[in-house]
């Protein structure tokens, strides 16, 4: 999702707002990063359809290396 999109600015305010907090809701840029972080597992699993698929996938991107928040990056990379 397009981060300039006014659903998405809506919905993270919506999410930051002191309800949603109550709820024990995820907060607007924690919604927004597994947004993100979902759609690139399911880019990712485009190359791998069943059990006899292979693949080589290189992620050639700094948020997975130097980044401050780069081991939790990695995390929500799917294992498969």
């Amino acid at each position: 999702p397009a981060v300039g999109d006014v659903k998405v600015r809506l919905k993270k305010e919506y999410n930051n707002s002191e309800y949603a907090r109550n709820q024990s809701m995820l907060s607007g840029s924690e919604w927004y990063t597994h947004q993100a972080f979902r759609a690139y597992n399911q880019a990712l699993g485009r190359c791998v359809r069943h059990l006899h698929d292979y693949a080589a996938i290189f992620l050639v991107d700094a948020r997975f290396a130097k980044h401050a928040d780069a081991e939790k990056n990695k995390s929500m990379v799917s294992k498969w």
